[in-house]
């Protein structure tokens, strides 16, 4: 967790500070980096830099120079850190979009329950259809002459005849 970049500004009285400026009226504005930022806090910080800009022209006490040279100095590191986030926030995204491209991939196979050599499809939680698929290219494999189920890409046989698919979804579906 990182931690948030605070400016704090206190009144001056003639370059020194007052026990009630110190005490009572100190303001801090703080950046917090975990949080994306939002519209109002890109108007603050341009507002920050203008003040900055519009206060560096002026004849100032060295204080009011330090305190200024301050501001610029967290103004920059801010740049730098919501730069740093941008940068983190798209690699994330794209680690998001590549797990989910992978999910989808995978999220077929849990269709499929293999059984005797061969795959299932389910139809819903406790049904299958009453068709056997080649466990390589889950493809539907035909039934020949001889009873044999072959895969007409592949040709994978099954295991099994034709005549056995109805006992073994049966199976299948009491679980």
């Amino acid at each position: 967790m990182r931690n948030p970049l605070t400016l704090t500004w206190r009144d001056r009285d003639g370059g020194r500070p007052s026990p009630a400026a110190t005490m009572d009226a100190a303001k801090q504005f703080t950046l917090t980096t975990e949080e994306e930022l939002s519209m109002e806090t890109a108007a603050v910080l341009a507002a920050l830099r203008s003040l900055a800009a519009g206060i560096a022209g002026l004849r100032t006490s060295s204080v009011l120079s330090q305190h200024l040279a301050f501001v610029k100095d967290q103004l920059e590191r801010a740049d730098e850190e919501i730069a740093q986030l941008r940068e983190e926030n798209r690699e994330l995204r794209d680690q998001i979009e590549q797990y989910e491209r992978e999910r989808k991939t995978y999220a077929p196979t849990r269709e499929f329950t293999e059984r005797h050599g061969a795959l299932w499809k389910r139809i819903d939680a406790r049904r299958y259809e009453r068709v056997a698929y080649c466990p390589h290219c889950r493809y539907a494999v035909a039934a020949t002459q001889n009873g044999r189920l072959v895969c007409a890409r592949c040709n994978f046989i099954a295991p099994f005849k034709a005549s056995d698919i109805e006992r073994i979804v049966a199976a299948l579906e009491r679980g």
